[in-house]
């Protein structure tokens, strides 16, 4: 089976995207990655990113020194009900994550 890979930017506001890349095979997602990224000044910072990198989902924030850690509780098994969690977190935080990311800078 052939694997594809999609990639789209979805912005949240004129300073915040989301970077998406969801890597698809027979119709189901098998990988992901979602990263928001703002825009403070004229820099560019990522803030949060959530993927599939290591074979499983996991979270990296980047404030404070944070690194890549197991998704906060237990993350779905299903990974197109991962990668839509993902979604649904960025979604319904970012304006929580911006605060915390320009806290640190």
């Amino acid at each position: 089976m052939t694997l594809r890979t999609k990639r789209f930017v979805r912005f949240l506001s004129d300073e915040d995207a989301v970077d998406l890349t969801l890597t698809m095979q027979a119709g189901r997602i098998t990988g992901f990655c979602l990263n928001y990224r703002a825009r403070v000044g004229t820099i560019w910072h990522e803030v949060v990113r959530y993927d599939t990198a290591h074979g499983w989902p996991h979270v990296h924030r980047f404030w404070r020194g944070t690194t890549g850690r197991p998704w906060p509780g237990s993350p779905p098994g299903d990974l197109g009900a991962a990668a839509s969690w993902a979604d649904q977190d960025l979604h319904a935080n970012w304006r929580e994550y911006r605060t915390r990311l320009e806290a640190t800078l």
